[in-house]
């Protein structure tokens, strides 16, 4: 873990994009959603936000992305307690859509709850996808009983297998845990511990173009080498970025929607509630 915590920083890109509708049939509609939070016991709150109440908002903001949508991407901790009810209703709340989507588990989430009520069939990391000209692999980063993640080194053997089998199609990956800093010391310590060899890994892959992660509770853009690596806020609570200790923000929750070209580009943005539903608000 001090690999992560002790690595030097890139600091993020801060440009956010907003009101974007793809208009080019050729290009692939990613819709990120992560750090959902349900609980099994409708109304349970975290740090004063109810998240099945701000889901439902956050959802709605989405529907014009969501109906053009080509995937849906859930980067984990969908529930707080690990228990299926909150998967149902999160599953609920998808289907009206119709569109396919994957899913990975986050430290909070239990697996095989998620594939009972997510999983159209028996799920395996890392799980690989297509979407138009695009593949969309997803790793399991969860590590059970602790808060950080790690990928270990079977995943990664596979993982580099999975690239290996067509250099041709560019690539994102996904999976829940940060694999490089964001500024935040507490949550940098429980990040991805090997998220060098992950990196050090996609690089020798030019058709990686980027990776999408949750955990972090906000809002992350940089670049390392040819790769871009995404963080999206919680459709919940926000962490206070550059923090020292676990601070809420008042930033509102959101989603991260994405634009993949044909030639391997991303184009990508962040959508944020712009009032708290039924006047709930974070506490600090």
């Amino acid at each position: 873990m001090a690999s992560l915590a002790n690595r030097h920083l890139i600091q993020p890109m801060q440009a956010e994009q907003s009101g974007f509708l793809p208009i080019d049939p050729d290009d692939a509609h990613l819709v990120q959603i992560t750090d959902t939070h349900l609980s099994a016991v409708p109304g349970t709150r975290l740090r004063g936000i109810d998240p099945a109440r701000t889901l439902e908002a956050v959802l709605e903001l989405a529907r014009p992305w969501l109906d053009t949508a080509d995937h849906i991407l859930l980067t984990g901790d969908l529930t707080h307690d690990g228990r299926i009810e909150g998967a149902d209703h999160l599953r609920s709340l998808l289907d009206p859509f119709g569109k396919p989507f994957s899913f990975l588990p986050g430290n909070h989430d239990n697996p095989t709850t998620l594939e009972r009520a997510l999983g159209d069939r028996p799920g395996c990391w890392p799980w690989q996808v297509q979407i138009k000209e695009w593949d969309l692999i997803s790793l399991n980063s969860r590590i059970s009983g602790r808060e950080g993640g790690e990928l270990g080194g079977a995943q990664r053997e596979r993982l580099a297998e999975l690239l290996g089998t067509d250099t041709s199609r560019p690539t994102l990956i996904a999976l829940h845990h940060h694999p490089t800093p964001v500024g935040s010391p507490w949550m940098d310590a429980m990040g991805l511990a090997d998220g060098d060899a992950l990196l050090e890994l996609l690089q020798q892959h030019p058709r990686v173009r980027g990776v999408l992660f949750g955990h972090v509770h906000q809002q992350f853009d940089t670049r390392i080498g040819h790769l871009r690596l995404l963080g999206a806020p919680s459709t919940c609570m926000q962490f206070k970025p550059n923090s020292h200790s676990s601070r809420s923000d008042r930033r509102l929750p959101g989603f991260r929607w994405l634009l993949l070209g044909a030639d391997g580009a991303i184009d990508t943005g962040v959508e944020r509630l712009r009032t708290w539903p039924d006047n709930i608000a974070p506490t600090p």
